[in-house]
């Protein structure tokens, strides 16, 4: 497996053809762990450029995933292992849906969203990995952040 780190939390592939293996699990879970974020991410697609972005993602329990939308691009998750709530908000950040996402027979194990939907995740088991997919390239500007996210935070990350 050859891997290209381009920070402590990215990392691409540079192999032609790529297998997520029980090796690749633990290089996710071990480099979570060096982060304080809790998080890690092995990039499948070529650079953040490339129009397709495949990507295998890894947040721990004390991981923060603040409620965002996307502006130009839908997304896919799906769950390779753990458990997490996925929770989707209206624009003055109310509660809409609260779901169960996992990898169990409990909850749904696969989701696709259109984009401006504001949404974030609340990790339940001490790791959640999951294949996520979107149109690419990735710009910041094209995700929002709201308003209300601080108030969020203090709400559900104390």
């Amino acid at each position: 497996m050859q891997i290209k780190k381009i920070n402590n939390e990215v990392f691409y592939i540079k192999d032609k053809i790529s297998f997520f293996d029980k090796k690749m699990f633990n290089f996710l879970i071990s480099h979570s762990k060096k982060n304080l974020s809790g998080k890690c991410r092995i990039c499948f697609h070529k650079n953040p450029k490339s129009s397709l972005h495949e990507m295998i993602i890894i947040h721990s329990k004390k991981s923060y995933v603040p409620p965002h939308k996307h502006l130009k691009n839908a997304e896919s998750l799906n769950v390779i292992s753990g458990s997490a709530d996925l929770l989707i908000f209206d624009n003055k950040g109310n509660i809409k849906k609260k779901i169960l996402i996992s990898d169990k027979k409990k909850g749904v194990g696969f989701y696709r969203m259109r984009k401006l939907t504001y949404h974030s995740l609340i990790i339940k088991s001490d790791y959640f990995i999951f294949q996520e997919v979107t149109k690419g390239p990735f710009l910041k500007k094209n995700m929002k952040i709201p308003p209300w996210e601080k108030v969020y935070k203090k709400r559900y990350f104390k």
